[in-house]
């Protein structure tokens, strides 16, 4: 019974493994996005312990103008970031660049900060507009004060001139 229970425990355990991997949908590297949409990946961030916010909710840029040795790896890939988007199309650069994900912590306001922070420094205009409308942190988070924002734009409070923000 022992013998029988321990193989037929194994068996079990292997095509609990398998079924497992078959049914896994996520994407572990840039090679399987690539593969399963048929696009390229444009960048890759690395994770930083500075692009952590903290208790108080003040988002640290891995992205500076000075030289920052601690943080040069994330830093540089948002550079590459920045350079990838520009050169997509050379005769037609991106104007518009939306950062999402489809849960709540996952970093898009700090990505698009940093990304906003590396277009800047490399010497493009750029507006950074936090479209989260239940949870907006971008200006709390870069120490701006907390005022007119997309909602009142969206209800009719404030007037937006568009044509002025994409300098047509």
């Amino acid at each position: 019974n022992l013998a029988a229970g321990l193989v037929l425990g194994l068996l079990l355990g292997f095509a609990y493994a398998v079924v497992r991997k078959q049914l896994d949908r996520r994407l572990r590297s840039a090679e399987e996005v690539e593969k399963t949409f048929g696009v390229s990946v444009i960048g890759q961030i690395p994770v930083s312990s500075r692009m952590r916010q903290d208790k108080s909710q003040v988002l640290q840029l891995a992205v500076t103008e000075a030289g920052d040795t601690k943080n040069f790896g994330t830093a540089e890939a948002f550079r590459k970031l920045r350079t990838n988007l520009a050169f997509m199309d050379v005769d037609h650069p991106p104007r518009i660049i939306v950062v999402t994900s489809p849960k709540q912590s996952d970093g898009k306001s700090t990505i698009a900060a940093n990304l906003a922070a590396a277009i800047a420094i490399g010497g493009q205009p750029v507006t950074l507009i936090d479209c989260d409308l239940r949870r907006p942190t971008v200006a709390e988070s870069l120490g701006m004060v907390d005022g007119t924002g997309l909602t009142d734009v969206l209800v009719g409070r404030v007037g937006l001139h568009v044509a002025e923000i994409l300098g047509d």
